[in-house]
């Protein structure tokens, strides 16, 4: 690893995070919500924001964990189910036994298995109290009685 950063993009990786500065410019770790913490309608939207037509969900997860000098692939997949693999490719934090290593994988698969989200773009009227990876309901989507749930995953204010 040649950085902190480094490090610290592995183990959010591991546990399923961002990692973020917060309000008082101190380091905060946040898994990724696995429930809505506000909502909002087409009434509270402004133009021009864009829901996807399709939900992400996870089944399954791949990583390369480091093995005998080398790195070794490893997965978690669910049978008979529909939906992503994530790849977070070579993870060289996570050591130890075979089976501590399934077992790493498996509970990062519990995890993800929990988020199901619709990718967007949307234009609100600012909240401060949003953190990145909170989860925000939208009802009334695409023109439609449709709800779905997204991510703040980046934000930007415009004055």
């Amino acid at each position: 690893m040649g950085a902190y950063r480094d490090a610290l993009s592995y183990l959010c990786a591991v546990i399923c995070a961002n990692a973020t500065i917060d309000r008082n410019g101190k380091l905060k770790i946040v898994q990724y919500a696995t429930k809505p913490c506000d909502e909002n309608n087409i009434e509270t939207r402004l133009n021009n924001c864009k829901f996807s037509d399709y939900k992400v969900n996870y089944i399954g997860v791949k990583a390369r964990f480091f093995k005998s000098e080398n790195y070794y692939p490893y997965s978690a997949i669910e049978e008979n189910a529909s939906g992503l693999v994530l790849d977070i490719g070579d993870i060289p934090i996570v050591g130890g036994t075979t089976e501590s290593k399934n077992n790493t994988l498996h509970a990062m698969l519990e995890t993800i298995k929990q988020i199901e989200y619709v990718p967007s773009t949307l234009y609100i009227a600012p909240n401060p109290a949003y953190d990145l990876g909170d989860m925000i309901t939208c009802k009334n989507v695409n023109n439609s009685s449709d709800t779905v749930k997204t991510y703040i995953m980046a934000y930007k204010y415009d004055y």
